[in-house]
């Protein structure tokens, strides 16, 4: 349970910070490779990629090159997800930050944004918390740890 130190501090630390800039740029890049621009930008990227593996394998010392490559499994590819995701299922990605779970939905319209009823738990304290700080903030309530000075009296001179 998070407790922050102040009324807009969202993470605990400087590793929380890192953790949700990086959901957040997850998060934005699947949107963006999920359209049709973005398809077509990563199939340019993978087109370019192809060609240059031939130029590095060929300018490789020759020690390196005389070992034969042996093809790698399946499984182990890049891009590969551990578990299997159902054909028929829309897979979709948490909207709670800092959580990267896929989960799947059965049609583009289903109304799930969670991947389990603890995140959608979590984030609802967050906006509960927020909006109190949002609150107190319109009623006029200000911090304790805020003291007022009293304005120094001018000087009179002779």
């Amino acid at each position: 349970m998070f407790r922050p130190s102040r009324p807009q501090c969202r993470f605990c630390s400087e590793a929380c910070v890192r953790e949700g800039k990086r959901w957040r740029s997850r998060r934005a890049a699947g949107a963006w490779r999920g359209s049709e621009r973005g398809k077509e930008c990563r199939q340019a990227q993978s087109r370019r990629y192809r060609r240059l593996i031939p130029l590095v394998l060929i300018e490789a010392p020759t020690a390196a090159a005389a070992v034969p490559l042996e093809p790698v499994p399946a499984e182990a590819r890049e891009g590969q997800r551990p578990a299997p995701i159902l054909d028929n299922l829309s897979v979709r990605m948490c909207k709670r930050p800092g959580c990267y779970e896929l989960f799947g939905v059965p049609t583009e319209c289903s109304l799930k944004i969670f991947c389990s009823a603890a995140c959608r738990k979590a984030l609802r304290r967050v906006l509960a918390r927020e909006a109190g700080y949002h609150e107190r903030r319109k009623a006029g309530v200000r911090p304790r740890c805020r003291r007022s000075r009293a304005v120094p009296k001018p000087r009179k001179r002779c």
